[in-house]
C-alpha cells in the first residue's frame, strides 16, 4: 500500500509506501495510513475564508401540537417571502 504525498520531496509530489502485506490476510493493527498528514501539512501554509451563512430551513419546534410552525429568519425563509412579495401571495 502506498501514498501520495505531494510536499515530501522538496515541494514535489512522491509515493511513499505504507504497508506491506497481502490481501486476503487483511491491515494488521497499528498501521498508521496518514503518518504526519494532520501534523504539520508538511510545510504548507493554508489560507482559509470564512463565510457565516444562515440555515435553509429553520422553525420553532417548543409550539403546542396543532398549531401552525413558525418560520425563523432562514434563507429559504428570505426566499421565500421575496417570491411572496414579487408573486403577490401569502
Amino acid at each position: 500500500m502506498y501514498r501520495r504525498c505531494l510536499y515530501c520531496d522538496k515541494g514535489d509530489a512522491q509515493l511513499q509506501p505504507l504497508h506491506r502485506g497481502s490481501l486476503t490476510a487483511g491491515l494488521q493493527r497499528g498501521v498508521n495510513l496518514f503518518p504526519e498528514q494532520l501534523d504539520n501539512f508538511m510545510g504548507h501554509t493554508f489560507q482559509l475564508v470564512v463565510n457565516r451563512y444562515l440555515p435553509f430551513v429553520n422553525i420553532e419546534m417548543d409550539k403546542e401540537p396543532g398549531t401552525p410552525l413558525a418560520t425563523r429568519d432562514s434563507l429559504n425563509t428570505r426566499m421565500l417571502h421575496v417570491i411572496a412579495t414579487s408573486l403577490n401571495f401569502t
